[in-house]
């Protein structure tokens, strides 16, 4: 499914909103709000195939892309690799990830969703509708490599954020002054949010993120430095329609957004956070009856949200397998000694809606009489081992 063509069908059926949403533009452009032009928008969505160039910036959008090596590097044969790479059903680039989580903190997310809720200490204690967002939430930041940074927007009425800086947001090995969260700090501020007000207002929340994304924002989290996701969840229906330009802005700050209706939500509750993933390029996913299945996404993301269903590895020696995924769609192959001369492994995706992706990545032994030396792993190759047993992925051999 092509989700840019999907959301411009799904902007078209709104009647009414602001001048934006009312611009005339050529098939393919919007209307960007920054520049007061008709532009083709710089966010996610992909394609229906691919194979990896030599001269890949890593900002073309692509549903899978081997990550490291490079394509075209060069090992003594007999060098063990380990090649890793990343699918999504959006857009995969050669950057770390941004991933801003907005949570809906309105009165309404303190109705029961009638699942019960393991983390209190007295059986039969159901999850309210919050309890059950700060828990997957908690889930899902808790599978998150080091590299990624993240940003928490609660709103009811209006938005506050808290953002946590990576250590090392340059890689130059040196950790990076400032008062930021940790990681462990961001999800307890997750866990102790509490319900205010009684207005749904899209346009604060939205009106936050983007302000991170906006041009000269602090600590350089740039669309050429990082891959900016965002997770709106929200069971309510928003009070005014002041929010459309926010949503037509997201794919020109490079922001692929995933827009989640929470259990209890309203048909029409639904049918505008629809609209508004159809406005914004990015996907929409339906919870407001399946409270179990909302958990069953943040404790399986890569699948649920990102709609991988498998990923299938052929080395150069022809052997295929099943490689696991992490909780964003990061692989990593197993080991395999290079041959001298070109080897070509390659990657397929196949996807939920029934399209697959392809990539693949060439890798040169030189003749060498210097001992072969393994890659290291990286950081999140070993986070993927820890959660081996929780991930989907199965393997065969060949």
């Amino acid at each position: 499914m092509n989700y840019k063509t999907l959301g411009l069908i799904c902007a078209a059926l709104i009647l009414q909103g602001p001048a934006w949403a009312q611009q005339s533009c050529t098939d393919g452009q919007v209307f960007n709000p920054d520049t007061g032009n008709c532009e083709i928008g710089n966010g996610g969505g992909g394609g229906d195939g691919g194979s990896s160039d030599d001269d890949d910036d890593g900002l073309t959008p692509r549903l899978l892309r081997f990550l490291t090596p490079e394509n075209g590097d060069s090992f003594a044969s007999g060098t063990e690799v380990a090649p890793t790479g990343r699918t999504s059903l959006t857009n995969v680039q050669k950057l770390p990830l941004d991933l801003t989580v907005v949570i809906d903190t309105s009165q309404s997310m303190l109705a029961p969703t009638g699942l019960d809720n393991p983390d209190t200490p007295a059986p039969g204690d159901t999850f309210n509708r919050l309890e059950l967002v700060q828990s997957g939430v908690t889930r899902l930041l808790e599978l998150l490599p080091d590299s990624a940074v993240v940003t928490i927007v609660d709103f009811a009425n209006i938005a506050r954020s808290v953002t946590e800086k990576a250590t090392d947001i340059n890689f130059d090995g040196v950790p990076d002054p400032g008062g930021s969260l940790t990681r462990t700090e961001v999800i307890d501020y997750v866990n102790t949010l509490e319900t205010v007000g009684n207005t749904t207002n899209f346009g604060a929340p939205l009106t936050e993120a983007l302000n991170r994304y906006s041009g000269g924002v602090a600590d350089g989290f740039t669309v050429e430095t990082f891959d900016r996701e965002l997770l709106f969840l929200s069971d309510g229906q928003p009070a005014s329609p002041n929010y459309f330009s926010q949503l037509n802005a997201l794919p020109f700050r490079g922001v692929d957004p995933l827009f989640v209706s929470l259990p209890g939500n309203s048909p029409n509750g639904n049918i505008l956070l629809q609209q508004a993933a159809g406005i914004s390029g990015g996907q929409f996913f339906d919870f407001s009856g399946d409270a179990k299945g909302l958990l069953n996404a943040f404790e399986n993301p890569s699948e649920i949200l990102y709609g991988i269903t498998s990923l299938e590895i052929t080395n150069p020696d022809g052997g295929t397998y099943f490689a696991e995924t992490d909780a964003f769609g990061n692989f990593a192959l197993d080991p395999f000694a290079l041959n001298e001369g070109n080897n070509l492994f390659s990657a397929t995706a196949l996807f939920g809606d029934g399209t697959s992706f392809s990539e693949t990545l060439t890798l040169v032994g030189t003749a060498s009489d210097a001992a072969p030396v393994p890659l290291p792993a990286t950081g999140w190759m070993l986070l993927s081992v820890m959660l081996g047993g929780a991930a989907w992925g199965r393997r065969r051999r060949a």
